[in-house]
């Protein structure tokens, strides 16, 4: 029998991450020893938890920023952080979060994820980004930090937001944010945009709530997807053994659609929507009612402090 013994923290950790109950909790770190994937991995085979953890929280405090162009083809998400949630609300420190969103927002030769050294050489103010930080640090006492960025664009739908624990309405800011891309078959008249704008905005909301990782299955890397097949086999090992092939086969296809329905938006089930409904079925219905097709391009969430995985 393990001598190991969990420290508060790491049976803290592992909770929040899993949701499993803490008898349980402390049962997987034993049966691993302390290493927290390891125990996690076991409460997984137990079927107490599932195959997507919850955001690791981080020391860190600060803000998201979103901005969406007037015609909704274009939107940028920023996170900047601070060491404590009262610089956060500190009015310098949100103003200058909101000229950066929209400084990112107008760099519109870029699409998608910058890294640190291209966000903090974008031009504001006929300066670099990166030039405000220190000088805001000196101002405010604590160390602040440019954490991320992202892009989502499309050329004939919708880029729709939705901001989580709203810090400042007038400069669009919270805690945490999504911006999700979705892109159209045909123009659309002026009540058909507003109507997928809403759409959008209801999809944005699910993924504030519901953390996808992935837009769809094809987005899986396939090292991960062969990581969980290969999970699942062994999950199913014993009830194997008395079945035939396709039986069991069945039963793999079936844990791994339930995997793909946890970790990829377009196969979750929509938060949002009355009865919970697939979010690809909540689309083909929009689709059908507005006359087109509804392609899902492209969604960010950012939540401050999670741990990025």
């Amino acid at each position: 029998m393990s001598a190991y013994v969990p420290n508060i923290e790491d049976i803290k950790k592992l909770r929040s991450a899993s949701q499993a109950p803490m008898g349980d909790v402390k049962k997987a770190l034993v049966a691993s020893e302390g290493d927290f994937d390891a125990a996690y991995e076991w409460l997984r085979k137990k079927g107490i938890a599932t195959a997507t953890k919850k955001a690791g929280r981080v020391a860190a405090e600060g803000l998201v920023g979103l901005f969406v162009d007037s015609d909704k083809k274009r939107g940028a998400i920023v996170e900047m952080n601070s060491e404590t949630d009262f610089v956060a609300r500190n009015e310098q420190f949100q103003a200058l979060l909101a000229d950066i969103t929209r400084t990112v927002h107008a760099d519109s030769a870029f699409i998608g994820n910058y890294d640190t050294a291209a966000l903090n050489v974008l031009s504001l103010n006929d300066r670099n980004v990166g030039d405000f930080i220190p000088e805001l640090i000196g101002r405010v006492g604590e160390n602040l930090v440019l954490q991320r960025a992202t892009t989502v664009a499309v050329t004939r739908g919708v880029v729709a937001q939705y901001v989580h624990r709203v810090a400042s309405a007038s400069l669009n800011l919270g805690q945490a944010g999504a911006l999700v891309g979705l892109e159209v078959s045909k123009e659309l008249s002026e009540a058909e945009r507003v109507e997928l704008e809403a759409v959008g905005k209801k999809l944005a909301m699910h993924i504030v709530a519901a953390k996808p990782r992935f837009l769809n299955r094809e987005s899986v890397p396939a090292d991960r997807v062969a990581a969980e097949r290969a999970f699942v086999l062994e999950q199913v090992a014993e009830q194997a053994k008395s079945k035939p092939a396709n039986v069991v086969e069945k039963m793999v296809d079936g844990r791994m659609n339930k995997f793909f329905g946890e970790v990829t938006l377009i196969d979750q089930q929509h938060l949002v929507e009355e009865g919970s409904p697939k979010v690809s079925v909540v689309l083909d219905k929009a689709a059908a009612k507005l006359g087109t097709t509804i392609s899902l391009t492209a969604f960010q969430r950012y939540e401050i402090g999670e741990e990025q995985l």
